[in-house]
């Protein structure tokens, strides 16, 4: 049953195609090219397509762009605005191209870019459109006539297991931390209805570029769309001692510092996203702060000295 359906399938659309040739043939004075645009694709996938229209008449032409959906069971031609449209399922909803006035000289050839934009919700299936040119003075008159060349366009939709996984936040939990570790938050975005399985890295470097710190990511369901991550840098055993080797680790500490977090799905799909952060040790912190409260009471000093000199 399935393989006489698919059968009889091919044979209307072989037949729309040689309609739309013969269709072609006798407008006469307007030339489409190409006639028939077969396309496979997913949801959120966008094509860019190129149309030519050659004037073979000797005047000017006014042409106006018409969408509608095919029915391949009959070659019924319909089309709906957006609000009455099942956007999942309307190939003509898709297509995105210039509805005003196209016009052309004598013997002029004119390239028409337009788009297919399938829908992010679009079912599993084969969708028929064509785009028609008319002439008129107008679009009302040019749809009236409804006599030009046509583009058969078909689009099929596979069935798709993977899903789409993007990554919405990836941020520093805050500008500045007192030293390691730092913390991460992320929030996931899973386009379809099943979980999505990932696993990755998040990886720290300095700012002279040097990889400071490193944490694998086992595998996490993609159904918790939200988390939080913590790395502490690397640390690597030395022969310094005493106050030299306190004071190169907080070096390693202080500074500016980029975090890469890079997922990775099961189904091969690669997310990455990155974020800047600031790490000052409480040493550090402390002596800073010792250093701007003495430039402060040595400011209101000068200042209180100035003062009473000049008052005295």
């Amino acid at each position: 049953m399935f393989n006489r359906l698919k059968i009889n399938l091919r044979l209307v659309l072989i037949v729309a195609g040689l309609f739309l040739v013969f269709a072609n043939v006798q407008a006469g004075y307007l030339k489409v090219e190409p006639v028939i645009i077969d396309k496979k694709g997913n949801p959120r996938e966008i094509f860019e397509e190129t149309l030519i229209l050659t004037n073979q008449a000797n005047y000017k032409m006014n042409i106006y762009a018409a969408v509608y959906n095919l029915d391949a069971r009959n070659g019924e031609r319909e089309f709906s605005g957006p609000a009455q449209a099942d956007l999942a399922k309307s190939l003509a909803n898709w297509i995105e191209i210039n509805r005003g006035v196209i016009q052309l000289l004598p013997g002029e050839k004119k390239s028409i870019d337009f788009l297919i934009k399938v829908g992010p919700r679009a079912v599993p299936g084969i969708y028929h459109a064509s785009i028609a040119f008319y002439e008129g003075s107008d679009r009302i008159e040019a749809e009236k006539r409804m006599f030009g060349p046509e583009v058969l366009i078909n689009v099929e939709i596979a069935v798709k297991n993977d899903e789409f996984l993007r990554l919405k936040k990836f941020s520093a939990d805050k500008i500045i931390f007192l030293g390691f570790p730092a913390s991460f938050v992320y929030e996931l975005e899973n386009s379809g209805i099943k979980p999505v399985k990932f696993n990755g890295e998040l990886m720290i470097f300095n700012r002279r570029g040097e990889e400071a710190g490193f944490m694998p990511i086992g595998e996490i369901n993609a159904e918790k769309f939200s988390g939080q991550l913590a790395v502490s840098p690397h640390r690597k055993s030395g022969n310094s001692s005493g106050v030299l080797a306190n004071l190169s680790e907080f070096n390693k500490d202080f500074g500016r510092y980029k975090a890469i977090l890079s997922l990775k799905s099961e189904n091969g799909q690669l997310v990455q996203d990155t974020a800047f952060f600031w790490v000052i040790s409480r040493p550090i912190l402390a002596g800073l702060i010792l250093v701007i409260g003495a430039m402060a009471i040595l400011a209101i000093y000068i200042f209180k000295r100035f003062y009473e000199e000049n008052n005295s």
